[in-house]
């Protein structure tokens, strides 16, 4: 979950999510969202692990500087078992 940039440079026109496993260093994995759209579910992620989020926002003028987080996963912790709600504000 996330909010829109404070000063776009326009109307957002989309997001991409961004993660990967900090102790893996190549494998990294995106999906491009719809702009109305502002949470993404990530399942299938390995417990007691470190990773590495992003979110950027798009407009017209191209991609925009990218928010990151670093969540650390574990069992069962949250309402949604074996999900990550990505949260960067």
């Amino acid at each position: 979950m996330w909010s829109p940039p404070l000063e776009p440079n326009g109307i957002i026109t989309g997001y991409m999510v961004t993660y990967r496993r900090d102790d893996v260093t190549i494998v990294f994995n995106s999906s491009v969202i719809v702009a109305s759209q502002q949470e993404y579910y990530i399942s299938s992620l390995v417990n007691n692990k470190y990773y590495s989020f992003s979110v950027m926002a798009k407009t017209r003028r191209g991609w925009g500087a990218a928010a990151s987080a670093k969540v650390y996963t574990t069992v069962n912790r949250s309402k949604y078992p074996n999900k990550v709600l990505c949260a960067v504000h």
